[in-house]
């Protein structure tokens, strides 16, 4: 008997199937389109791609990138990225409890440590669907995010759930310019990970852990579901514009206020939590149509230098929001959280609480 004997490991998951079309690529070169059966002879290889989009497009694939509203399949994804190692597992370790929580079988889900400081997740889609559709499921990545907004933990990255060409998603068991891989996990190897087995267990590539078939799963099924009907109800129902937010969009445009452009360059400093502070400003940035990304850029100097008094006296909201990381995250969070939610509505009086005690705004008088 040979003990010796090699084990072939590549790229390819041999237990969550690609449909679709995808792209692919390696460092900064062209995304490049291919099949599900080109990019599995590729993960085969003995020199697969760096990435490659987590979703499959349902239908023609030219290159060019997608119009909003395309159909998908493909696992629902979930990305973990800390600060520091140990962050990271923590954060990792809330959401799997979570998913426990919902009694889905973690035997049933695909675990990767990333390589360096993070986790990916892959939920099998016959865990939440009760019929996979062979057209694809329109704005599949905005009804992860939605789910992702559920079970919501510190350590999850927001800004992964992309509508566009799809979620560049580093191929395991290739390996990193660090010298380590992204890797498939074992149940136990996740649940009882630390940093020093993270480090050894990175270190190699390693052969995917067989899973059990994927069953549904009614709570997690539910969660998708409302999901479902939320952003149905925000394609068909354009958020009202309230009267404050009229008159902003009358006098500002599409620019914020130049007290609240001083404040996101940090000239002066924030009034009370992270938390509250980001809603007042993801409140005006829809109230004035402004994305995302613009709404980060615009606060970057804020998120940079932000202390609060919470930070000084070692409460909750100093703890969860110490790093400018953190509370970039939070800002991401709220952003989308809000969107479409008819509770928050931009205030004058909202924003004023925010900004120091007795600043002159006359830019504001009137409204």
């Amino acid at each position: 008997m040979n003990n010796n004997k090699k084990i072939n490991i590549d790229s390819l998951d041999p237990n969550i199937p690609l449909l679709g079309n995808y792209f692919q690529f390696t460092g900064k070169t062209t995304w490049m389109p291919t099949t599900a059966l080109c990019l599995a002879d590729m993960l085969l290889a003995n020199h697969p791609p760096e990435f490659r989009t987590v979703l499959g497009i349902i239908g023609d694939n030219t290159g060019e990138t997608p119009q909003a509203g395309y159909s998908a399949l493909g696992p629902m994804y979930f990305d973990f990225d800390g600060e520091d190692i140990e962050e990271a597992i923590n954060g990792f370790h809330g959401f799997l409890a979570k998913l426990q929580g919902l009694s889905l079988n973690l035997h049933m889900v695909r675990l990767f440590a990333s390589g360096v400081k993070g986790f990916h997740i892959e939920i099998p889609m016959q865990c939440f669907m009760g019929r996979i559709p062979d057209d694809g499921v329109l704005n599949l990545a905005y009804l992860y995010r939605e789910c992702a907004h559920a079970l919501y933990v510190d350590t999850l990255d927001l800004r992964v759930f992309s509508a566009r060409k799809g979620r560049a998603w580093r191929v395991p068991n290739r390996r990193r310019e660090s010298g380590t891989y992204k890797v498939p996990l074992a149940v136990g190897q996740a649940l009882n990970m630390t940093p020093e087995s993270c480090a050894a267990l990175v270190s190699a590539p390693r052969p995917f852990p067989s899973l059990v078939t994927p069953e549904l799963c009614p709570d997690l099924a539910l969660i998708y579901s409302k999901a479902r009907t939320k952003i149905a109800g925000k394609a068909t129902h354009k958020r009202k514009v309230s009267d404050v937010a009229k008159s902003l969009r009358s006098r500002f445009g599409s620019k914020i206020p130049g007290v609240m452009a001083a404040l996101g360059q940090g000239r002066f400093p924030a009034r009370t939590g992270w938390n509250t502070i980001c809603i007042q400003l993801v409140t005006l940035a829809h109230a004035l149509d402004i994305d995302e990304e613009t709404t980060v850029t615009q606060y970057r100097g804020l998120i940079n230098s932000h202390e609060s008094d919470g930070r000084r006296y070692n409460t909750s909201d100093g703890r969860r929001y110490n790093t400018a990381a953190k509370r970039e995250r939070e800002l991401r969070r709220l952003h989308s959280y809000v969107d479409g939610n008819p509770t928050y509505e931009v205030s004058i009086g909202g924003l004023r609480s925010i900004l120091p005690q007795g600043l002159p705004c006359p830019e504001w008088r009137g409204l």
